[in-house]
């Protein structure tokens, strides 16, 4: 899910989406995140086991600002959720935050697959509900 430049996330926001992998944040600010409710039994997200909907225990991502990762791994709600977060822009075409996202790259290093599910997003900027 690409949530564009949204600023928080609110806490029911992403609760059971069971098989989300990737989470995009192109804020240039810090996205606060309700609390961790709002990714519970995000199973292929967070490298959870579960039978029906991630039986391999792979590992989604959530892709932020290069200069913001350390500030992710550290911060209230996000760190504790075992998440693995890289630089967004290694996987964007133009390199950049606000470059397209360069699919391809994505898929061969996260899933091996050949396409991602088409996803919406939230080019706007606020909070995701």
């Amino acid at each position: 899910v690409d949530c564009g430049h949204a600023t928080s996330i609110a806490t029911y926001a992403f609760f059971s989406c069971n098989t989300l992998k990737a989470i995009v944040l192109r804020s240039t600010e810090m996205v606060s995140l309700a609390n961790t409710i709002a990714l519970r039994n995000c199973y292929c997200l967070t490298g959870t086991v579960d039978e029906t909907y991630n039986p391999s225990g792979g590992k989604g991502v959530v892709l932020v600002k290069r200069a913001m990762l350390n500030g992710y791994l550290n911060a209230t709600n996000w760190s504790g959720l075992g998440l693995q977060f890289k630089a967004l822009e290694d996987y964007t075409a133009e390199g950049s935050i606000y470059g397209e996202l360069d699919e391809s790259k994505i898929l061969a290093e996260f899933y091996g697959a050949a396409e991602l599910p088409s996803v919406p997003s939230n080019p706007g900027s606020g909070e995701i509900m």
